[in-house]
């Protein structure tokens, strides 16, 4: 890895346009496509990459955090960053041939993983897949079945060259049902299932949003503030749900002056604040997203307004990604644990593999505050 890049700050620009932290996750990114630097590999430390690239180290660490949140990159507290496999390396949509092949191969069936296209959240959670599974010597082979029929999904499943099956949902309970009753261990993860014989773990969704909603209540914002809401999925009415509860058990009212969808997308959340702005409506004392992505585009609006974070108007999210502690100023959110989800799912379903018959087991993971200075 070589090449400098001369620099006077972390937003500095080069005089194309280019931002310098987006160049430099960009030859990153090549030195890993490459094969300069394998699956496994361990990242120069932020100092040594700050005096190849001749930025500061903040530069470094925006640009690394950018290759995290798009699967790329894994940090491991206290050992380094290092160099994920591919989560879509080998899909090619064949059934390989199983003869010969000595190491264990996981399916993962999604109708939320479109190939190169998903969101934060889920990379969080396939990194934990992903970390789970190369500790014990397994290899993962994504099938999104957001580009399948339904109907097709039974014979993928069953005719797929794999040992196990996970399942991100959501699905419909009876298609899950039809696909977890083959002949292979299987587990869903980041979904509550009801009445389906396989493992399964998910998350607290109603207890983040209660979580937010003391917040907002012991601050005494019960009428002062604003909702930027997902697409109105399970994780969505569960953090809606959770956020209610939590001012009707402090006897407060509940009633935000508005709740705009912002299809959990960055752009979804600025787009909700210019509504706001459009109705000619006073501006809430606080915006609660349901996720990172629509606060962090709720957080670009205010600023592209001149209205003050917090000063003016707080903010929270919902999940923790990378980006949220990068922002500045940094983003008060719920922690989702989703790549502890992704690693105690694969995790069990290797145990299972390697002949547990324990009974089938549902875990909740419980959600925690993670305050930042913009709430």
């Amino acid at each position: 890895m070589s090449g400098k890049v001369k620099a006077s700050g972390a937003g500095a620009v080069r005089s194309g346009g280019t931002v310098l932290y987006k160049d430099i996750a960009r030859r990153i990114k090549s030195e890993i496509d490459s094969g300069k630097m394998p699956p496994g590999s361990r990242l120069p430390s932020l100092d040594s990459l700050s005096k190849v690239f001749g930025v500061n180290r903040l530069t470094v660490r925006k640009a690394v955090l950018m290759l995290r949140d798009a699967g790329m990159l894994r940090s491991v507290p206290a050992q380094g960053t290092f160099v994920c496999a591919p989560p879509f390396a080998g899909v090619s949509g064949h059934v390989r041939a199983r003869a010969g092949r000595r190491s264990t191969t996981v399916g993962l069936l999604s109708r939320v993983l479109v190939p190169f296209d998903f969101g934060p959240y889920h990379q969080e959670v396939l990194s934990g897949i992903n970390e789970a599974l190369s500790a014990g010597n397994a290899n993962l082979l994504i099938f999104a079945a957001a580009c399948r029929r339904t109907e097709d999904l039974p014979k993928i499943v069953e005719e797929a060259d794999v040992d196990a099956m996970i399942f991100m949902g959501p699905f419909e309970n009876d298609l899950l049902r039809a696909l977890t009753g083959g002949r292979r261990p299987s587990v869903a993860v980041d979904y509550t299932f009801r009445g389906i014989p396989c493992d399964s773990v998910s998350i607290d969704n109603e207890l983040g949003g209660a979580i937010l909603g003391e917040l907002l209540s012991d601050a005494g914002l019960s009428g002062d503030f604003g909702i930027v809401a997902g697409n109105g999925d399970s994780a969505d009415r569960g953090r809606a749900a959770g956020l209610a509860r939590a001012f009707e058990e402090a006897g407060r009212k509940f009633s935000p002056v508005f709740t705009v969808s912002g299809r959990y997308t960055r752009a979804g959340g600025a787009a909700a604040v210019r509504a706001m702005l459009d109705s000619g409506a006073a501006m809430p004392s606080a915006i609660v997203c349901m996720n990172d992505e629509m606060a962090l585009g709720v957080m670009d609006a205010l600023k592209e307004f001149q209205v003050d974070v917090p000063g003016r108007v707080r903010v929270s999210g919902f999940d923790n990604i990378g980006l949220s502690a990068a922002m500045r100023p940094g983003l008060t959110t719920v922690d989702a644990c989703m790549r502890q989800a992704g690693s105690i799912g694969a995790g069990r379903l290797l145990r299972r593999l390697g002949g547990c018959s324990e009974a089938v087991v549902s875990t909740v993971i419980s959600p925690f505050l993670v305050r930042r200075e913009t709430m």
